[in-house]
Formats: structure tokens, sequence, C-alpha cells
């Protein structure tokens, strides 16, 4: 009795055969189906009769299960019947995605670039999970904050490992493991310190003439030690508490002591503090605006 069998097997092919033809028979129809494809009508013709028949069934899915089926006919009776044949399974990956730093920078936040590939035959990369650490901590801090897809290339964090805003000038550590589908992952970390965006030099729009008294407006001098707190905040450090200087009025020594001190804070190269009673000169302007821009 006719009945369906196999030959070679493989992830994405298979050899089917309809065995235990009657040879005394002449058949008008042999049909073989799988996964929605059917053979060409395989029923002998002037090459004799044949106790079976093959038939190779391509475009398979690899470790898939199917029922593969035959149909014969002679015009007189017919017959079918089947059974199911599993695929071979793709050699299981034991090898971890690969990860490689591309880039950092800490400015305005925490930022990490890298790029990303599974080993050659791996079972393609599935997704990324990022970590960020706390402030000036180990990489034992790090904890979960992201999934992102397979395609990402790079993660932001603006909050540390305990949810709180980034500090200035404090280092943390950052990290992305990548997963391949089958489940394997490696891990790539950097350690990045954080800054505010710095503010843009300040100038003062004037030509000055060295040794010369300068006549500063109560708006222009206002702006300059906005841009002084500008820096301050950029630096981590609380606003300076500058005596508001009113139209009209000169700028006096105490006024660009203030200045000197605010910025002494975050440069301590610049000139000292001057006498009380002077009036704002070119060269004093000149020097702390200068220590102020030279911060970095």
């Amino acid at each position: 009795m006719a009945r369906i069998s196999y030959g070679s097997v493989t992830q994405n092919s298979v050899i089917l055969l309809v065995v235990e033809l009657n040879t005394a028979s002449t058949y008008s129809e042999v049909y073989i189906t799988i996964n929605g494809q059917t053979s060409p009508n395989l029923a002998w013709g002037g090459n004799g009769n044949s106790s079976s028949r093959q038939w190779q069934a391509t475009g398979l899915s690899p470790g898939t299960t199917y029922y593969a089926s035959y149909y014969i006919s002679t015009g007189i009776n017919s017959g079918s019947g089947g059974t199911y044949i599993t695929t071979d399974s793709p050699p299981q990956d034991t090898t971890a995605p690969t990860i490689n730093y591309q880039s950092a920078t800490g400015i305005g936040l925490l930022r990490l670039g890298w790029s990303a590939y599974d080993n050659s035959g791996g079972s393609g990369i599935s997704y990324y999970r990022t970590y960020v650490g706390s402030p000036n901590g180990g990489t034992d801090t790090l904890v979960v904050k992201d999934t992102l897809y397979a395609g990402a290339t790079s993660a932001e964090w603006t909050l540390d490992a305990n949810n709180n805003a980034l500090q200035v000038n404090m280092w943390y550590w950052v990290g992305v493991r990548v997963y391949d589908v089958a489940g394997n992952s490696s891990l790539l970390t950097y350690r990045i310190q954080f800054k505010r965006q710095r503010p843009a030099d300040w100038s003062w729009g004037l030509t000055f003439t060295s040794g010369q008294n300068v006549n500063i407006t109560a708006s222009k001098w206002n702006d300059f030690t906005l841009r002084i707190n500008q820096f301050r905040f950029y630096q981590g450090l609380t606003n300076y508490s500058f005596t508001t200087v009113v139209s009209g009025n000169p700028i006096y020594a105490y006024q660009i002591n203030e200045a000197i001190i605010a910025i002494r804070a975050m440069n301590s190269n610049i000139l000292s503090n001057q006498y009380s009673g002077q009036n704002a000169v070119a060269t004093v302007l000149t020097s702390i605006s200068s220590a102020l821009n030279n911060i970095t």
C-alpha cells in the first residue's frame, strides 16, 4: 500500500517520496504537497513503472514541523495519506554579540554611542538595555533604565540611578548591554563627567584704551553680572548676590570686587581686589572678562 516517506532533510528543504507504489498499475496522477507547495505530476510515462516517485520541496523554515501528503490515482482507483516532518534546526548560538564604544558626552546630559554586531552565523541582535550609576559611584551602582530596539546606536540619561537630577562635575558610570535572539549578551560601560552647557564668552562690545577710565552703562554691567552667574550655574555654584547698578551711576571698586570674588570661585587666576573708590578702568575690565572667558 502506498505511503509517503522522506529522504534528506535540511533547514530549508526536504526530499519527499511516495513509496510502495504498485508497479503493475498505471498511474495517471502522483502528487506530493507540503506547506502550500504541490509537486508536478510525478506519474510515470515513458520511463517505465517504478515503486516510488520523489520530489524536493524548498523554501521551508528551520526547525518547523510540516504536514506532507500525497495523492495518487489510476483513473479508476485513488489514494492519499500523509505524515509530519520537521526540518533541521539551526545550530545553537552560544556566542555573545559584540558592542564597541563610539562616542560619549556629558554636556547637558549623559550620552553614549556605540556600534554593535552579532557574531558570524549568530541569531541576530534582539534589543539593548541601558544602565546608569550614582554620582561618583562605581560600576556596582549601575541600575537598568530603559530597553531599546535592535537598531539603536546611542542612549541618553538626564537622571541618575536614583532618578535624581545629574550633579555638575560629578562622574557617572553608564552602560549598555546588547542581547541577541538566542539570549547571549555583552556589556559596554563608560565613565562620563556631567557638565552643563557652557555659556558664551563675554564681550564688552566696546573699544578700550589701556589705563583709561571706562564709562560702562548700568545695563551693560548688570548683563555682565548675569553672565557671571550663568557661568556659576554651569560650574554647579549658586548665584552670587550682586549689587544692582542704577542707571546714571558709575561702576566703583566694590562692584568690580563683587565680580572678582564671584569669578575667583571658578578661576583663581584673576587679579586682586581693587582699592575702594577706584573707578572702572580698561585694564581691570579686560582682565576680569578674560578670567571669566577662560573658564572651561
